[in-house]
């Protein structure tokens, strides 16, 4: 039967015959060997033949590229078991034996695996061959302007992905020079991993990015592939040193890892704590980089192309990264609606929603709240919100912790099936139940980060001399980390999984083009910001409307004091009602108390609100931030709907006040002052929410914001020492509030105008440094 090529389009399986001079493939059924029904590749295609050193493939259309393992092949080429080829419509798989790769030992409803006797294929739940997407399509001539994009009526280079925008980018054909725009695309155009703005000029060898496409510029086409459903990673001599916090002194977490992931394996990174699993994941997801090495999607160097190639790559948490406090259909739509170009009309982000809960299998979850979900259902809307714009590779960063035995076998399976659909699946994991039944290859990692084996998990066993996957934890004290390293690299499994492919993927081609004039434009980046800001005003309007104790409690807020000042100070606390005192007696007395603690009150509503805005749902906002989330909108979407629900109180506060009491001054300019004021201790709030990495620091935090306020305010000591008040007119907001709503008090127009500016200036200053902050803090995370 092997060796054979798998014929995904056709469900076939067909032998190579060894004495064959050459097999001929392609769409010619009369003078081919192995006929394919595609008519997007050529009449002969490729040939395939037995040479001494091994099995070859020499291209033979000059019309259609063939590629090999997502590489555009140009010449003959060897091949090894596993190789992907892929031309036109077409997608081919060498097989040289038996492959533990397309094997399970338990058949489900879900998918059929390969049978010893029967050959079957894989297949999904309808019965039809499991969805492969093509990694190379071919050569696209370019001879007349042209729009790039996904949809048919718009583009003469039709790039059929949710990713890509309906007019994505334009092609002009000048003076004998190809130029390359993008027409305002929320995902990006980028030429040599480089963002691009305006007109650029392509060179030879560039090659353009757009969603999970790549086009190699030839200097009169485009030589087009596809990281849809056919990526490969290389990672070669990982590296990561850090600083020992005890010592000072370098020390060493991940240790000259290399090695090859096939387009749609399920590999799962598995050792004992402290052993390098993290540190490998996050090196491999450009999370944290690598200290040295590199890691290659398709032959592109991703810390290099990370911009670029970002969009394409998901990462589930350990920990649930969605808002309880949505419907499960709600979260994702908004999700969809954040990531998925803003020309995709709402039926596409319905349709992506429910794709991707089809394929956790919580259709009939649509509608329930996230914080109603079980355990394991909501580790699957997790995976659902992070596939919903149809990833290539995925990184699961133990998911499956916690779980019960049956709910770790739905999760592995259900990760088992997003390979087969086309997925790259990338897990770390302390759960071994389930390991061998559904994972392609695993990586065993010993202290300190070193790789001890890569290969399928019954070779797994087999090298550590064990029953079962757990056992391999016990086996691993026996050697040191260098001895299991040197053991297996001395094994076929290293020469079969490292050596070879990673022979063969040095030899692959890179661009030679130069990096582009990066950037999206001043337009461009203004309509996204915009754009992504009343999604974020929608879903954070939402979210506090069904978070009802949250309101109720900021209602509370507003009563309570709302009350409790008219008890203090009486039914008449007017101007007219004060003895004449001499300017240097203390504003002691209830006007002015009343007036600075109702500016006080104000400061402390917006910065108690917003204090822990950011912090308590900062997993989300990293995440969001790793794909395309604006950290302008994001804090502006913030400040605004905290802005509106502490305007709110004020009016209840200052309704209550007035009903039970006597507001000194006129009554607009009071409340302006207020209103002022809540705004100014909301950006207070965003601000220490930004700084802080809890909860209980926010809360911490707030006192010490106060406090200043109150004894710089200026009531307590009207005048204040040199420095004090230097301090108190620079940075200190209540002080500002009280001489607005004093000067009120006094009619004094022209200086309650003047502490209205200065609060709005510290209200732009403290939302500076939150931004700042935000940025700072995201870019040392990186």
């Amino acid at each position: 039967m092997y060796p054979a090529l798998y014929v995904t389009k056709e469900n076939t399986i067909v032998s190579l015959p060894h004495m064959a001079a050459q097999i001929l493939v392609g769409r010619g059924k009369e003078t081919v060997d192995i006929p394919i029904l595609d008519r997007s590749c050529s009449r002969e295609q490729l040939s395939i033949r037995w040479e001494p050193q091994g099995w070859v493939l020499e291209p033979l259309s000059r019309k259609v590229a063939t590629s090999i393992n997502a590489r555009v092949t140009s010449g003959v080429c060897p091949l090894t078991h596993g190789d992907v080829i892929t031309f036109g419509d077409s997608r081919l798989v060498f097989l040289t034996h038996e492959d533990m790769a397309l094997t399970s030992p338990r058949q489900d409803a879900s998918t059929d695996r390969f049978d010893e006797a029967q050959h079957t294929v894989v297949t999904n739940a309808e019965g039809n061959a499991a969805p492969s997407a093509v990694a190379a399509l071919g050569e696209i001539e370019l001879n007349r302007d042209a729009v790039i994009g996904r949809d048919p009526s718009q583009a003469q280079i039709l790039l059929s992905h949710v990713r890509v925008s309906r007019k994505h980018a334009a092609i002009q054909m000048k003076t004998g020079q190809v130029f390359l725009y993008d027409l305002h695309s929320s995902n990006g155009t980028f030429v040599n991993g480089a963002r691009i703005s305006g007109w650029t000029t392509l060179r030879q060898g560039d090659r353009v990015d757009i969603g999970p496409y790549s086009l190699t510029f030839t200097g009169h086409s485009f030589v087009q592939s596809s990281r849809e459903g056919n990526l490969r990673m290389v990672a070669r001599n990982l590296s990561r040193t850090v600083r020992s916090a005890d010592t000072g002194q370098q020390l060493r977490i991940l240790d000259d890892v290399s090695f090859v992931i096939e387009p749609n394996d399920f590999v799962c990174l598995l050792g004992p704590s402290g052993s390098g699993k993290t540190t490998l994941m996050n090196a491999l997801s450009a999370r944290v980089a690598a200290t040295s090495g590199a890691v290659f999607l398709n032959g592109v160097s991703l810390y290099a192309n990370f911009a670029a190639l970002k969009e394409g790559m998901a990462l589930v948490p350990q920990h649930d990264v969605l808002h309880e406090e949505l419907a499960l259909n709600e979260a994702l739509s908004f999700t969809a609606r954040l990531r998925l170009p803003p020309d995709t009309p709402m039926a596409g982000v319905q349709d992506a929603v429910t794709n991707a809960l089809a394929s956790v299998d919580l259709q009939h979850r649509a509608g329930t709240g996230i914080r109603n979900l079980s355990g394991g259902q909501k580790k699957r809307a997790s995976l659902a919100n992070e596939t919903v714009c149809r990833p290539n590779l995925l990184f699961l960063d133990e998911v499956t912790s916690g779980l019960d035995e049956g709910t770790d076998w739905e999760i592995m399976r259900l990760f088992r099936r997003m390979a087969d659909h086309g997925m790259t699946v990338i897990c770390v994991t302390h759960t071994m139940a389930n390991v061998a039944e559904f994972v392609h290859k695993v990586v065993v990692m010993t202290n300190p980060g070193v790789m001890a084996f890569y290969g399928t998990p019954t070779e797994a066993l087999t090298f550590f001399g064990v029953s079962k996957l757990g056992d391999i934890y016990r086996k691993l004290p026996d050697r040191t980390a260098d001895e299991w390293r040197t053991r297996y690299e001395h094994s076929a499994y290293y020469e079969r999984y490292v050596r070879t492919p990673l022979a063969q993927a040095a030899a692959a081609p890179v661009s030679t083009g130069l990096p582009a004039p990066s950037g999206q434009g001043q337009r461009g980046r203004l309509h996204e910001v915009w754009r992504q800001f009343w999604i974020l005003i929608q879903r954070l309007g939402k979210i506090l409307l069904a978070d009802r104790p949250t309101m109720a409690i900021a209602a509370i807020q507003a009563v309570l004091v709302g009350v409790l000042l008219p008890l203090v100070f009486g039914a008449d606390a007017s101007l007219e009602t004060i003895t004449p005192v001499d300017q240097h007696t203390p504003p002691n007395t209830k006007p002015f108390s009343l007036v600075f603690l109702l500016g006080i009150s104000c400061l402390w509503y917006g910065s108690n609100n917003a204090s822990k805005e950011i912090v308590k749902e900062r997993p989300i906002y990293l995440r969001e931030r790793d794909v395309n989330l604006s950290v302008l909108s994001y804090l502006l979407s913030k400040m605004v709907v905290q802005g509106i629900i502490g305007v709110l109180q004020v009016l209840m506060l200052f309704g209550l006040v007035q009903q039970l009491s006597v507001i000194p001054g006129d009554d607009t300019r009071q409340l302006m002052q207020m209103i002022m004021a809540v705004l100014t201790g909301t950006s207070i709030g965003l601000l220490i929410s930004a700084a802080t990495s809890s909860r209980d620091q926010a809360s911490t935090l707030i006192p010490i914001a106060l406090i200043p306020q109150i004894v710089l305010g200026g009531l307590i000591v009207k005048d204040l020492p040199y420095i004090p008040g230097i301090i108190a007119h620079s940075v200190v907001s209540g002080f500002w509030v009280y001489q607005g709503m004093e000067a009120v008090l006094h009619g004094d127009d022209a200086r309650a105008q003047f502490a209205l500016l200065v609060q709005a200036a510290h209200c732009l200053m403290f939302c500076a440094i939150a931004y700042v902050v935000l940025l700072v803090r995201d870019a040392r995370r990186g």
